[in-house]
């Protein structure tokens, strides 16, 4: 990791009954530096061995530049219809989604998905919901690797990807 970034583990997570893990990026913090500045550094996350049962994990905000997000080793799973307002001012979400991406900004940095399930039983379930203003690749990317998907829906977007 670059000098003056910062790493945050997150593991051995259990989301139940409508539990969420919001991770979010500075940009969505007031009084935060702007991504990509000299003043912030990368962020390396990794949330590992994360189960969920009708809960979900949010990314969201503005990461700055280089940071690298990972999300390996869950399984997560919606057994039931869960409203979920995950941002102050979204819509109630009637996709019982698992993975959400709400604003996100990505600048020079990637997110990484390795052996992760994400499966809904749920009439309509998407398990990957990209949603709000933006989800923003500047000079980054996604990968999906050894990602399971189930669900009638496996990947919805409602925002210019």
């Amino acid at each position: 990791m670059a000098r003056g970034g910062v790493r945050i583990v997150v593991q051995n997570v259990s989301l139940q009954n409508g539990a969420v893990l919001y991770v979010m990026g500075g940009g969505g913090l007031r009084g935060a530096v702007a991504a990509g500045s000299n003043e912030s550094g990368p962020v390396e996350l990794s949330v590992c061995d994360v189960e969920a049962l009708n809960g979900a994990l949010v990314l969201s905000g503005t990461f700055p530049a280089e940071s690298a997000l990972t999300v390996t080793d869950s399984l997560l799973v919606a057994a039931r219809p869960t409203p979920l307002v995950y941002l102050s001012g979204s819509r109630s979400s009637p996709y019982a989604p698992l993975l959400v991406l709400s604003g996100l900004r990505l600048v020079r940095s990637v997110l990484v998905v390795s052996g992760v399930a994400l499966v809904t039983v749920v009439t309509g379930g998407r398990t990957v919901v990209v949603d709000g203003a933006v989800l923003e690749l500047v000079g980054g990317g996604v990968a999906l690797d050894t990602t399971v998907f189930g669900g009638e829906y496996a990947l919805y977007a409602s925002a210019r990807v």
